[in-house]
């Protein structure tokens, strides 16, 4: 269920791809299949604009299907450290010392 709400549009497209196909397979397996299919069906997962209508439809499908709704996580961010930069690190550095 994580991976309908990636920040990859092909992660996305294939996970709920791979969720219609085993629901279409295994349609005893799930109560409330037809209904999550419409979902999977109606929802365009490549959108790279709205995720949080992304992830309504996800929420929607969780509660459906009876699974636990994912919840975000806040992490620490690292500072991460960088060395000074030389000299001659970049081309933009190597084309204005050659004049161009």
């Amino acid at each position: 269920m994580l991976m309908l709400c990636h920040r990859y549009p092909r992660v996305r497209k294939g996970m709920a791809d791979d969720f219609y196909t085993a629901l279409i397979t295994f349609d005893d397996a799930v109560e409330g299949a037809e209904e999550v299919v419409a979902v999977l069906e109606s929802t365009v997962w490549e959108d790279p604009k709205d995720i949080e209508a992304l992830r309504t439809k996800r929420t929607q499908i969780c509660q459906i299907v009876g699974v636990p709704v994912p919840k975000k996580i806040a992490t620490k961010k690292s500072t991460v450290q960088r060395a000074p930069a030389e000299q001659f690190d970049s081309y933009s550095d190597l084309v204005g010392r050659a004049g161009y």
